[in-house]
């Protein structure tokens, strides 16, 4: 298994907003515009501090979708290409943290279809919390080294930062929010380095 520290930083304009559901109740006599004022940013990822962050999950779909998307051929093993290779052989455990507090995110207004089906009839406004600059580092685990590489997972990675996108209103669903670079700040073999440190280091 290899372990790579990758930072992904936000695209020029292309914030990330988030979707998150949160089930937080209506009051009795709340106007639809008062409990999304309220309970808006509810909807980002933040741990016990408030602090913000990506969830694992979410960059490794985003992984998986970006290999099928290029449909790239391994090298090697005939006709097999990354997508599944992505699915099993890659792993993303660790929150991404933003380094931003909950209380510090900007309401984005957005009219969408009540029932967040696209092409929905009835539309409603929702407000959504959005960071406009954002980054991070991400651990990516690789555990399928036979198949996956640096070179292969590096343009799976850009693939996914220019047309898969992170968070809500990304390009995969025909937005432009959640766009971002990513390069590798450190890797190593079972998690260690070059001179024998832990990757983390």
């Amino acid at each position: 298994m290899k372990m790579y520290s990758i930072q992904l930083e936000s695209m020029p304009a292309s914030p990330i907003t988030f979707g998150r559901y949160h089930g937080a109740p209506k009051k009795a006599t709340e106007s639809h515009d008062a409990y999304e004022e309220r309970t808006c940013m509810e909807r980002a990822h933040f741990d016990e501090t408030d602090s913000v962050f990506i969830p694992p999950n979410m960059l490794k779909n985003a992984l998986v979708e970006a290999a099928k998307y290029l449909s790239e051929k391994i090298p090697g093993k005939g006709q097999q290409t990354y997508g599944k290779k992505f699915m099993g052989g890659v792993s993303v455990t660790d929150p991404i943290m933003l380094g931003i507090k909950k209380k510090a995110l900007e309401p984005d207004k957005v009219f969408v279809p009540a029932d967040g089906t696209a092409g929905g009839g009835k539309r409603v406004w929702r407000t959504f919390p959005m960071l406009k600059q954002w980054k991070g580092v991400a651990k990516i685990y690789v555990l399928d080294e036979e198949s996956i590489n640096e070179a292969a997972l590096m343009r799976v990675l850009t693939a996914c930062g220019q047309y898969i996108g992170l968070g809500t209103f990304r390009p995969a669903k025909n937005g432009y929010h959640g766009r971002f670079t990513a390069k590798i700040v450190k890797n190593g073999k079972n998690g260690k380095n070059g001179n024998g440190a832990t990757a983390e280091e």
